[in-house]
This record gives structure tokens, sequence and C-alpha cells, in this order.
């Protein structure tokens, strides 16, 4: 049994002594070791520290202390969670406990549901153990009590599906030398390149020199360049919004510019940035580079660009930069367009690869124990070296694992060994190669010779490989990825199988139209399942994201509405239940964003602007509708008509439905992939 400190009963819960009552159930798992009431303008809560006995330690992967927050407010709203987390940046709570998860208390009788509603459209805020007076009141004398609140809701958070950059420390893992050599290069004005495949937390990791760097009292600003209100200025406009955001960072007001935008801008810096230091990011530079591919003009406006940059950093030793793209050769080329180019020579680049074995044993136990999953020694080795340490896929194979696990309802803490990851391999890796299209997918489109090459290692065309590779810089890029590695019998071979295995599938049908894939029998429950709880939480995501880049909203705030009748559909098997999905999805997905339009009195809002909005998630939701329709007779216009051969001819390859077995579920499996991919597809182009 757990202790209250004395000082801590001195100085806070005497003053507070209705919260007695309250700690007294987790006295059953933890200490008390410190106490203090928090007040900022219209927030008031109680402040606990809880030390964990060791069998906390041992269940749940709790080292350190624990943050609980006991709150007065029968109504939370999401100031308070955005005080929790100033709070937890503070002393003495900054370094002290544990950055990822958090008790709250309330009597709130609707916590618990507040709290999932904040988390599905924050996802990367701290995992929260929501409690209510009332369930603690009826926990009252049961010693297992928390343990099994602390299970329940652990337990249900997935922690490894985040496919989004991280913007906090909170769940991020590995790369600190990087970042600390990173801000040491800001502290001493020395470019870097940051370089590797998408998806292996290049922007996570400059968001993190960001906040380190603005910690030790530097101005930081960063620029993606994929975002189309950057790639699309010419290159003095670009120069005039740097200037901007340069005054802002520094509090200054703009004066009126006199001459040429390069010389206001060498001015500018001279005069801000002689007491602190100044790095600019540019993340995604091909965008803005000689090998862009949709804004051309920066094949031209590149070199005016990085002149007035590089005599600016020549004359100004306070000013720096940092550039990230897939791969270092706008910063190779020794010339462009026949000018000596200005980024040659003077950008040190860090290729970023896969975590190593370490990093990824370390986030498994982490997230894995927080999850009740215990990944044995050797299933860790299995993990590393079948995903090459890429943080995206190993997030989301720890991702299927933990599905599987919950179809199964198997009782956590659950043992993950070896075996059962070899023997579930083929149906996992069916699902996460639907993320090797976006790892691969820059390498592709700005450097198609280095994916050939791919191509040819994966399809064993070693010959055109290696005698292409004596020509040129390629081989030594996909090194530097991670990509390629000699292997012990003196051939090249791809690190990472999963990603062979896609690229070898994606040369297959590109030579050859296959028979349609159907999903087994054996393995459709938690393939819905996953489906179902991927699309609900990656939906919500990607209307809030839309919504903070400017678009309208799909849905609203509290997203998409009756998500219980969505997530509890069930496999389709024939007619009946056929139109039972398609009904639950039009009514859950379609019928809402209709509404919306209704709601904003903008006319044909699904048809114009979502479509301009996201013309992806757009098809997805119109393959909803026009099946839906048809299924359930409804007179279909002639523009729906045609839309829905077109989207028949392209999901079933022109083959008559009913010559396919299982069509009736083929037509569920189609549905679901399609938003599956397009909220991913989304998610990218807005990030």
């Amino acid at each position: 049994m757990g202790t209250i400190k004395n000082d801590v009963v001195a100085r806070h819960l005497n003053k507070h002594d209705r919260e007695r009552d309250l700690l007294t159930p987790f006295l059953t798992c933890f200490d008390v070791t410190w106490g203090t009431r928090y007040q900022r303008q219209k927030i008031d809560f109680s402040a606990y520290f809880l030390a964990p006995e060791q069998t906390v330690k041992d269940q749940f992967g709790i080292d350190a202390e624990i943050l609980l927050i006991m709150s007065d407010f029968s109504e939370l709203q999401n100031r308070t969670m955005q005080a929790i987390d100033e709070f937890m940046k503070s002393l003495p709570a900054r370094g002290r406990i544990d950055p990822t998860t958090v008790f709250l208390v309330s009597p709130d009788p609707k916590l618990r549901e507040w709290v999932a509603s904040y988390a599905a459209l924050n996802p990367q805020f701290r995992v929260t153990i929501a409690l209510s007076h009332d369930e603690i009141k009826a926990g009252r004398g049961n010693p297992y009590f928390l343990r099994a609140a602390m299970s329940e809701q652990l337990y249900a958070r997935d922690l490894f599906n985040d496919q989004l950059p991280l913007k906090s420390d909170t769940f991020f893992f590995g790369r600190d030398k990087i970042a600390a050599e990173f801000v040491t290069a800001v502290k001493t004005s020395n470019n870097r390149g940051l370089f590797g495949l998408r998806k292996t937390g290049k922007t996570s990791l400059l968001f993190k020199v960001r906040r380190m760097a603005q910690q030790d009292g530097a101005k930081v600003l960063y620029y993606d360049c994929k975002d189309p209100a950057i790639r699309t200025l010419g290159w003095t406009d670009f120069l005039e919004q740097i200037i901007s955001d340069i005054h802002k960072v520094y509090g200054r007001r703009p004066k009126q510019r006199e001459g040429h935008v390069s010389r206001y801008f060498k001015e500018i810096v001279g005069d801000l940035c002689q007491d602190s230091n100044l790095c600019i990011i540019f993340d995604e530079i091909e965008w803005v580079s000689p090998v862009a591919i949709i804004d051309t003009h920066w094949h031209k406006d590149f070199v005016p660009f990085w002149q007035t940059m590089w005599t600016t950093q020549s004359e100004h030793r306070q000013l720096s930069f940092i550039v990230a793209g897939v791969n270092p050769e706008v910063t190779e080329r020794a010339e462009v367009d026949g000018v000596q180019n200005p980024l040659f020579g003077i950008i040190a680049p860090v290729y970023l690869t896969g975590w190593d074995e370490s990093d990824v044993r370390s986030m498994l136990h982490k997230f894995g124990k927080r999850m009740g999953l215990k990944f044995d020694s050797d299933a860790v080795v299995y993990m590393y070296k079948r995903y090459g340490g890429h943080p995206l896929l190993t997030r989301m194979a720890g991702s299927y694992v933990n599905a599987a696990i919950s179809a199964k309802n198997a009782a956590r803490p659950a043992r993950i060994p070896t075996k059962d990851l070899q023997e579930g391999e083929g149906e996992r890796e069916a699902e996460i190669m639907y993320y090797c299209h976006h790892i691969v997918s820059e390498l592709s489109k700005f450097y198609p010779d280095e994916y050939e090459m791919l191509k040819w290692l994966a399809t064993g065309n070693e010959a055109d490989f290696h005698d292409f590779a004596a020509n040129g810089n390629q081989i030594r890029h996909l090194r530097d990825y991670g990509l390629i590695k000699p292997s012990a019998n003196g051939r090249t071979e791809i690190e990472i199988p999963v990603l062979a295995r896609y690229i070898m599938d994606e040369q297959r049908r590109s030579d050859k139209a296959e028979d349609i894939y159907v999903v087994p029998a054996d393995n459709r429950l938690l393939w819905l399942r996953n489906r179902l709880d991927r699309i609900g939480t990656d939906i919500r995501r990607l209307d809030k994201l839309g919504q903070s880049k400017g678009k309208r909203p799909l849905y609203g705030a509290n997203g998409f509405p009756e998500a219980e009748r969505l997530f509890a559909v069930a496999c389709v098997t024939d007619q009946s239940t056929l139109e039972n999905f398609l009904n639950t999805f039009n009514r859950c997905l379609v019928e809402p964003v209709e509404s919306m339009g209704k709601a904003l009195s903008i006319k044909d809002y699904f048809w114009v602007e979502v479509k301009a909005s996201y013309p992806m998630l757009w098809e997805s939701l119109l393959r909803i509708k026009v099946y839906r329709n048809e299924a359930m007779h409804i007179d279909l216009t002639p523009r729906v008509t045609a839309q829905l051969a077109d989207m028949k001819t392209r999901d079933f390859m022109g083959r008559d439905l009913t010559s396919i077995q299982d069509h009736h579920f083929l037509m569920q499996q189609k549905v679901l992939d399609g938003l599956f991919l397009a909220t991913m597809v989304e998610t990218d182009r807005l990030l």
C-alpha cells in the first residue's frame, strides 16, 4: 500500500481535504510524492506526482513518476488539456514525470467520452487515463480498481498508429545525437542538410531541432516547400515572405523597403540578427529546386534565391540554413544551367536512415508495455530486420500486431513471440504495403533513375543494376538511405524486405494485370476491424488538419456523427449485409458532408468544394454514394450512371460482378480500401 508524503499533506492536502478520498484508490499502486494547486486565468486544478510501485513498473512499463490532475469542473474544455501541457513543460514536472501519460479526475460523468473525443482529434496528446468521481466512489474498497482502469484505458490507445510529424517530445524516439549536432550547428552558424526517404522522421526531427534551438535563444523559421503557398511563389516573393517573418520573430515592424529585395534582405539580417542567431529551415527542398516537377519556374529562380542567401551569410555570420529533402543532389551539382550552384559545398549533408536496433527495442518495449504487448527479445530483432528500422513501417507493423491481439480478444499483457510474427507476416505485410508507396513516392518523382535501380534489384535484374551503378552517384544515395546493402555472397540486396516485395508487386502489375485480390475469408474479421479503426481515426485527423490549413470543414469540430454505427458494421456476406454496410457508411460519412454544405450555404458543396479540396477522398465518398444508390435501386442521374460505370470498370477490371467469388464482400473491400488509401494520401498532401 502506498503512502502520501508528509509535506504533501502539510502543504497541500490539508487545504483541500475533500481530495483525500479521491486519492485513496491511487495508493494501491502509487506513492504520492508531491502536490500543488495550479491556477491560471479560468483554469484551476490540483496536481500530484505519483511514484509507481514495482508491479506497475513491470505491468505497464511506467518507471518515472506520473502526473495526477484533479479538476473541480463538471464539464471539461480544451483549455484544461492545454494547461496540463503547459504544466508538464514547467518545473518541477519537466524532466521528472513521465511525459507520455497523465491521470485526470473530474466530477464530469462523461469524462471518458470527452477524453476519447479529444484524443481522436489530438492524436499526439499524451495518454490520458480518465476517472470520474462516480467511478472512483464505485470502486472504493476494490484493491484492483485502479489497475483495472489503467489496463482498460492504456490498452485501448494504439500508440503505434500515428503517421503525422511529431510536434512535441512526448512520443519522440531516438535521433538525440543528430538533433544535438544540428542545434550546435545553429549556435555556430553552420549549415546542415538532412536527407532520406519519406516517413523516416525528417520533419519530426526538424521540429525537435527548432524547439531545442529556440530554447537556446536562437530564432528559427521553418518553411515546408511542398506547401503551394510557398512553392508557387517566385523567388523574390518568397524572399519578401521570409523578410516579413524575420520581423515577426524579432518583434519589429518592417520599414519601407528601398532598392532590390536582395539588398533589403541583407540589411534586415544585419540589423536584426546582431544579438541572436537566425536559422532558416527549408523542408522538402526538391519542390523549389532545379528538379521541381510542378512549379518549374524554380529551375531558374533557384540560383538567384540561393545567391542572395549565400552572399548574405558571407557578410552576416549569425545566419545559417538547414535544407531537407530526399537526397542532396541539389547541393551536389557544381552548376545549375551553366551557373555556379550557390549551394555547392556550403551544406554538410546528414542522411536519416532507419532507427538502430536499440531504438526499435526501446520503442516496442515502451509503447508495447503501455498497450499490454510484451515483445520477446528475438521478436524485436525480427521486427528490426524485417522493416529495416524504418519508423513508419515498424510502427504500422506494431499497430497491426495490436489489432490482431484485439481481434482475438486475447488477455493482456500478451506475449509477442517471433513465431507469431512470422506466421502473421503475409497478412500483416499485405496491409503495410499500403504505406510503402508513400516511402518511395518522392524518389520515383524526383529521382527516377534511383527508383529504376531499386526495381532492377527487386525483380532480380542485377546485371543492369551493377552496369548503371558504375556510372553515377545513384548507388551511393541508395546506400546512404539505408535502402541497399551488400549480402554475404557479394550481391547487393534491398535492406527492407517488405519494400522489396512492394516494388516487385508494383512492377508485376505494370507488366501484366493480375486477378482481383480478395481478402481471404479467415482474415476478414481482423482486416475489417483494422480498416474501420484506421478510417475512423484518420478521417477525423484529416478534417482537423484541413481546417488548420484553411480548408472548409467536412464534418466539424466533433467529427462524423453516429461513429458507433460505423464501427459496428459487420463483414458483408450477401446482398442484405451489403445494403446495410453501404447505408451506414452513406449516413455516417457522405450525408453529413452534404449537410455541412447546406449549413455553410454553399451550393453543390460535395460536388464542387469537396472535390476540389480533397479529390481522392471525394472519389472514395462518391464510391459509397453510387454503390449504395445502385444497391438500393435508387434512380441514378446520367452523370452518376456514367460515374458508376467508370468506377466499376476500375474496381473490378470490367468484369461482371456476379462472375467474381464473394463479390458482395469485394464491394465492401473496395469501399474500405479506397477510404483507407484516400485518407493517407490526402493527409500526406497537406503535410
